[in-house]
């Protein structure tokens, strides 16, 4: 089963081919990992990828040289495959991700990717429905939809990234002998939720088109504008419904991430390595104060303009109570060392495996939380953003008096 496929759309999107496959890079102030494509084996959780290591200038300049970008792609709903690497014991590994927002950076490091492995990005990894195989699938793909069992038609045009409709759901491509495309997370308050769409289902046809794979179902939503209904035909369990779905305007990243966050608890930190400083990462050790977490990157250029604003900020509020944290999905060595090179007092954790970064679904860079005493996340932030940095000091000053 090959990686995950998000649904939305961005409006400074553009997607980078190769290996098969595309994948979204924006362009702005965003650092945008590099994108690999997924593995053939099943996932278990709604996004299976591998991560890979960009520690070597060489190799950074030869990634940066193979990004090459075509428009009308878009993240959210789009195909973004994305692999956590374990390429030698001792070796670094660093996120991988795609571009979500109307800022980014657009040069990224790539690498060759090994063995697959599966990540959850939702609290609660779906259940994947029993698969029926054969004759059986054929069968149940008749009965979903209007079009019966016949192949999927070609890809349509996609609208504009500002005209275009939002679904909402994150996909995964199944088993070649298993109809349909699996959902694996819906964004919380999407149009798909609305109507009713859940992790697990299984979407087999798209106003009476069969679908086969996720960018079956991205495109076919993509040529919808926002507004229109589509009929989305599915099986769950052993069930075929037909749902109608009110598409929206996509959401810009930020408010991707806050619909998926924001008046929750924050995930869990786990499996990270303290790099710098005396922190213990546990949310239960930060309780009573406010939290500025911020995930970031050594290569990531952005990043960098950022680290100053956020050191400003943990001499400033530390002394009221503020916990300003940086985690960045790569070894240790490299963290520590781009740490003292960036000249960052806060504690910074490292990520070899990249859990919390997932976690926290920080698939662009810099990606910063704001967490409130009781540990819910208040606001979300990603890019390098001016008047979002006002926004959050404003938050931060807030939380501060807060009881």
């Amino acid at each position: 089963m090959n990686g995950a496929a998000f649904a939305a759309g961005q409006a400074s999107a553009a997607a980078y081919s190769g290996h098969g496959g595309s994948w979204l890079i924006a362009t702005g102030a965003i650092g945008v990992l590099g994108l690999n494509e997924a593995s053939e084996s099943p996932g278990s959780g709604p996004c299976a990828g591998r991560v890979h290591a960009a520690s070597n200038a060489s190799a950074l300049k030869e990634r940066r040289t193979a990004t090459a970008a075509r428009t009308l792609r878009a993240w959210y709903h789009d195909e973004v495959r994305f692999e956590l690497a374990r390429r030698q014991r001792a070796t670094s590994i660093a996120f991988v991700s795609i571009a979500l927002a109307l800022c980014a950076c657009a040069r990224a490091p790539q690498a060759n990717v090994q063995a697959p492995s599966s990540v959850a990005l939702s609290s609660h990894a779906p259940t994947t429905p029993a698969t029926p195989n054969g004759a059986a699938a054929t069968e149940q793909l008749a009965a979903a939809s209007p079009a019966g069992g016949a192949e999927p038609r070609a890809l349509p045009t996609p609208r504009s990234a500002h005209e275009r409709g939002w679904l909402g759901v994150e996909l995964g491509k199944r088993a070649a002998n298993e109809p349909g495309v699996l959902v694996r997370d819906v964004v919380r308050g999407s149009p798909a939720e609305h109507a009713g769409l859940v992790a697990g289902d299984v979407i087999v046809s798209v106003d009476g088109e069969n679908v086969a794979r996720p960018e079956d179902v991205s495109s076919r939503i993509a040529a919808r504008s926002a507004g229109e209904r589509v009929r989305v035909g599915l099986l769950r369990v052993q069930e075929t419904r037909l749902l109608a779905v009110d598409l929206e305007a996509f959401p810009d990243s930020d408010e991707i991430l806050r619909r998926q966050y924001v008046g929750l608890r924050a995930p869990e930190l786990e499996d990270l390595e303290v790099a710098q400083g005396a922190l213990e990462p546990r949310l239960a050790a930060l309780r009573g104060k406010v939290v500025v977490l911020e995930f970031w990157a050594s290569w990531c250029g952005p990043c960098h303009l950022l680290s100053p604003v956020l050191e400003q900020w943990h001499e400033r509020f530390t002394p009221q109570g503020v916990v300003v944290a940086g985690v960045a999905a790569e070894d240790m060595s490299v963290v520590t060392r781009s740490a003292y090179q960036l000249g960052i007092a806060y504690p910074v954790f490292a990520d070899p495996n990249g859990t919390t970064t997932k976690a926290y679904r920080a698939i662009a860079l810099p990606t910063v939380f704001v967490l409130d005493k009781a540990g819910t996340v208040r606001d979300v932030m990603v890019g390098y953003s001016t008047p979002g940095l006002s926004r959050l000091e404003s938050l931060v000053k807030r939380l501060i008096a807060e009881s």
